[in-house]
């Protein structure tokens, strides 16, 4: 029935997926997985406070699974919440440290919060767990130049734009940062590319 339930989640199925995720909670009423599937599928619906009681039960049921922890504090971080969005991230973080998601989201939290230099930590973790995620990337240098590092930020949009020559906020960000230092003509040529 979970199976089921799962592959008509994946398919887009959602209503028939809710009412078989139901059905297996009814038989077993602590089914972490179910649980779960269903509180993910409550916030891809738009009902977050379902998602967080549901994530909330999941997460008790199985103490010590941060991509639970991660996912509870991504439906928090949707709904606004960031303080509980950042305490579940840190858990997240502090149960699997080389969790680079949880890394990065912790990062979103932080800047949403107006912490950038807790951000840049975030994302520097991020970035050296998964070196091929160009949005972490790009979230690192605008950290950098929200606290005020602008050098710093410059120089990693550079390395950014090394791997990743064709994303314009590379660039673009790229040449705010240059034209904020003075440096206009180096700003021009990476507004243009």
């Amino acid at each position: 029935l979970f199976a089921r339930a799962v592959a008509d989640h994946r398919a887009g199925r959602l209503g028939a997926a809710k009412r078989l995720y139901e059905q297996v909670l009814a038989a077993v009423p602590g089914h972490t997985d179910a649980l779960h599937a269903l509180g993910l599928l409550h916030q891809q619906c738009g009902r977050g406070a379902e998602a967080v009681a549901l994530l909330q039960r999941a997460a008790g049921s199985r103490p010590g699974s941060a991509h639970i922890l991660n996912d509870l504090g991504g439906v928090h971080l949707a709904l606004g919440e960031l303080d509980a969005a950042a305490e579940r991230f840190a858990e997240a973080v502090a149960i699997e440290p080389r969790f680079a998601l949880a890394h990065y989201n912790l990062g979103l939290t932080r800047t949403r919060q107006g912490d950038p230099e807790r951000a840049v930590g975030c994302f520097e973790a991020a970035v050296k767990l998964a070196p091929d995620n160009v949005t972490a990337q790009l979230m690192l240098g605008n950290a950098l130049d929200d606290a005020g590092r602008g050098a710093d930020a410059i120089a990693q949009y550079r390395r950014l734009a090394r791997i990743a020559p064709g994303l314009p906020p590379v660039w673009y960000n790229l040449g705010l940062s240059l034209k904020a230092k003075g440096e206009l003509e180096e700003a021009a040529r990476a507004f243009r590319q």
